[in-house]
């Protein structure tokens, strides 16, 4: 059992302040329990999670819950920033509210050692690893050990930029208008022919491209640069 959860039932037991003998909830026991469903939250990071809770209105008052709080993020899928959990009780008289909470998140990522003009590739020997905030990085970031030989920089990066899906991007593996091989694997031949690409993308991205000899125009995989892979 964590140190807060014991104290959570320690208070609950012992002082009248937390527990349900009084006519209305003790709001130290909600937060209590908001902080026990934070400490237990499954954050994921080399370092602590550092958590501040919001103030609930002094003029409260709530019948006492006989039962454990429900307690959750108002949005799931924000836990972390600037966020709020509502907290329930589901008991005879049942009133529910939301508890304003900012949680800040810390991880070792990636970030330039020197400025990076828009679109070169990432030479990953002149990144370094340093402590940040991630919690308001959206889409991800790149931490330490992770690839980035295949990426590129999607704007002007000044030194001590992070990598994030926001300032990096798969390097072009294929530009638009230009020549590739097309390949075509059928019962273990490979047969290639010409084309030109209709459209940009990097390694993994399906593309139009145009059969030079046919005029066709078909979908492809870039599995390399200037190499698309096709099917029947």
């Amino acid at each position: 059992m964590r140190p807060i959860v014991l104290l959570l039932s320690i208070l609950a037991g012992l002082q009248p302040g937390i527990g349900w003998s009084e006519a209305w909830q003790s709001l130290a026991s909600i937060r209590l329990q908001a902080e026990a469903f934070l400490d237990e939250y499954p954050y994921e990071g080399r370092y602590p999670p550092q958590i501040e809770l919001g103030r609930l209105d002094s003029r409260l008052k709530l019948k006492p819950c006989p039962s454990d709080l429900e307690i959750g993020f108002t949005r799931p899928e924000r836990d972390r920033g600037n966020t709020s959990l509502t907290i329930r009780c589901t008991g005879e008289t049942p009133w529910k509210l939301h508890l304003p909470v900012t949680v800040r998140l810390y991880d070792d990522v990636l970030v330039t050692r020197s400025p990076v003009s828009r679109g070169a590739a990432i030479d990953p020997e002149q990144l370094q690893a340093r402590k940040l905030e991630v919690s308001r990085i959206r889409g991800g970031y790149y931490r330490p050990g992770d690839p980035v030989d295949r990426l590129q920089a999607r704007r002007s990066l000044p030194r001590g930029t992070a990598l994030t899906a926001q300032t990096v991007e798969p390097r072009l593996a294929v530009r638009s208008g230009e020549q590739v091989t097309i390949r075509l694997s059928i019962r273990g031949l490979d047969i290639k022919s010409r084309g030109k690409a209709l459209q940009s993308g990097p390694i993994g991205k399906v593309i139009r491209v145009r059969n030079e000899q046919s005029g066709r125009v078909v979908e492809g995989e870039i599995v390399a640069p200037g190499q698309i892979r096709v099917g029947l």
